[in-house]
């Protein structure tokens, strides 16, 4: 006996199931936080395929800002079409759905490793790429999470398809998110929306205003990621480092990477990628003039982005990059003072060297036939972090006491024995990590010197727990603001930690939360984040079980801080919590 559709979950609808409306599910695509994407052929006409987006609750704002955007202002030939909507399993109360065309091909940069296009049809791609933009900027609709992923290609000549508009923005639509930065993906941010980041992410009220030059320079870095088979700087870079880069590291020139690259697309690449937004094409049409086929009529252009039967060279530093941190070396060998230039410099060549020699000589992706035809992420896509916060100035020398386990004691979390400590000979990377806790730079990495530790096993919630939530008016994606330690209102500042339980206070009222409200919070580290597990909240002597987590923009947990050691962790002391279903890890960006 097959199970009543209202008990079927949207992500688990099987092939063969029709949806309200008549749209027989064929196969899922791929599912996020918020949704699944499903290829489906209408039950009267099979045969003829599209992609249906459905959402995985049935609070539809998000679903309608996108079909609202889909069907009035980002109408053109290469954005995604929207061809119906509905509900299911209710006409009524059911989850929303739009149904738009599925588009077969590869999204861009597999298309690009796979197909080896010529430098022209890069060009025709992106010119065409420009043009949408172009449309959609004129209508005052922003993309701002634009992405190789969500450039698909109809075909091997390359005719694209822009996709995922859920975190567009238009003139009169709502805020998608609580902190100071739109939905989007960290490497491809430009470099003024992660200084705006840097300058306000205490400030709650504070809004980033995307605009055009941020969509261009994101198209920028999938210009080089096609052009180069590499990002301008590496995804799986530590979030600090990496914002640092964009923010003040010129990128490598792509023809230092693909020597094939002509000249002329050297140029415009680089001048997509400009620190400062004025110094880039300032309009879509600005950049299709640029990339006009009658432009490029060189032989060069006509050659295949790499080598029919060999990679794209290795990415190497620039020699002047080799020489600089051979400079370092000898000084540092010396009895001098480091300076602050000069760490800053280690820094810079030294991550730099790091990640390039952790890079393929051309990133070549395993897919799955289907990995192309994606409307949606996979549940376990790394490549939709927010920015994280910057490293704050050294922690005040403080250690939270912890307090008493909650009445509810989980199972505790054994820590192995610290294995002896081994002499270690001074090292380049040991001398800037003390020259950095000397001066508190706020471009460092925040990796602690420490053992690996694990990340937090799942763990489900406590009994009780889901009811607790609905007696305060809260539920699962709620977050709210709240500040370590054993005194209501204490200042905000680096704090030192332990694992073990301390007290987190709600900092301000949310919903039926009142303020001072404690929350009993198990401490539990990695090398790079700090975890807090809450299983038990404390209001007027009262003890109620709860499901939370601490939370830092899109991951869970909260970024460790220049200092502490294996038993020691610096954090700052007012953070997010978030409500959840269980202990787990949360995806980085709903879709």
């Amino acid at each position: 006996m097959s199970p009543h559709p209202s008990s079927m979950p949207p992500e688990a609808l099987p092939p063969g199931f029709v949806l309200t409306g008549g749209w027989r599910v064929l196969e899922r695509l791929g599912v996020g936080g918020y949704g699944v994407v499903y290829r489906v052929e209408p039950v009267d006409s099979p045969g003829r395929y599209f992609a249906l987006k459905l959402t995985r609750n049935t609070a539809e704002g998000r679903a309608l800002r996108e079909l609202t955007l889909l069907l009035d202002r980002a109408v053109h030939p290469n954005v995604v079409a929207v061809h119906a909507c509905g509900r299911w399993p209710d006409l009524v109360t059911g989850h929303f759905y739009f149904v738009m065309d599925w588009v077969p091909g590869p999204p861009l940069h597999v298309w690009a490793d796979q197909h080896n296009p010529s430098f022209r049809q890069l060009a025709e791609t992106f010119r065409r790429v420009a043009l949408a933009l172009d449309t959609l900027h004129a209508g005052d609709v922003l993309h701002r999470d634009l992405k190789p992923e969500h450039i698909l290609l109809r075909d091997t000549e390359g005719d694209p398809v822009l996709i995922d508009l859920g975190a567009s923005a238009y003139t009169g639509a709502p805020t998608l998110t609580t902190g100071p930065l739109p939905p989007g993906t960290r490497h491809l941010r430009s470099p003024e929306a992660i200084r705006f980041h840097q300058r306000h992410w205490r400030h709650p009220d504070a809004r980033y205003q995307s605009v055009a030059t941020d969509d261009l320079y994101a198209l920028g870095v999938c210009l080089y990621r096609a052009a180069t088979g590499h990002y301008p700087f590496p995804p799986d870079w530590p979030a600090d480092v990496l914002c640092a880069a964009i923010t003040s590291q010129p990128p490598v020139a792509p023809s230092e990477l693909n020597p094939r690259i002509p000249p002329e697309l050297d140029a415009i690449i680089l001048r997509l990628l400009e620190k400062l937004p004025e110094q880039r094409f300032q309009s879509g049409a600005e950049l299709a003039s640029t990339l006009a086929p009658n432009r490029f009529t060189s032989e060069a252009w006509a050659t295949p982005l790499f080598g029919t039967d060999t990679p794209a060279p290795p990415r190497k530093p620039p020699s002047l990059a080799r020489a600089r941190v051979r400079d370092l070396e000898t000084r540092l060998s010396r009895p001098v003072l480091l300076v602050v230039p000069a760490v800053l410099l280690l820094l810079a060549v030294g991550w730099l060297l790091h990640g390039w020699r952790q890079t393929t000589p051309r990133v070549t992706p395993q897919i799955d036939p289907l990995e192309g035809h994606k409307i949606a992420r996979h549940a376990n896509s790394h490549h939709s972090e927010a920015v994280t916060d910057s490293p704050r100035a050294n922690p005040i020398p403080v250690t939270v006491a912890p307090v008493a386990p909650p009445l509810q004691d989980p199972t505790p979390v054994m820590k192995p024995p610290a294995p002896p400590a081994k002499p270690r000979a001074p090292s380049l990377a040991r001398l800037s990590k003390v020259a950095l806790a000397c001066t508190g730079l706020a471009c460092s990495s925040s990796t602690p010197y420490v053992q690996h530790r694990p990340i937090p096993p799942v763990a489900e919630c406590p009994a009780g727990a889901d009811e607790t939530h609905e007696r305060f008016g809260i539920e699962q994606g709620d977050q709210f603001e709240g500040s370590i330690g054993e005194n209501f209102g204490t200042p905000f500042r680096n704090i030192t930690v332990k694992e073990g339980y301390l007290m987190t206070n709600v900092h301000r009222k949310f919903k039926k939360l009142p303020a001072g409200a404690q929350l009993v919070t198990e401490i539990i580290f990695t090398n790079e984040r700090v975890y807090g597990r809450i299983r038990e909240m404390r209001v007027d002597g009262d003890v109620y079980p709860v499901c939370l987590v601490y939370y830092e923009f899109s991951d869970v947990g909260r970024q460790r801080l220049p200092g502490g050691d294996e038993e020691h962790a610096v954090i700052f002391n007012l953070l997010h919590v978030r409500v959840v279903e269980r202990f787990r890890e949360i995806l980085g960006k709903d879709w």
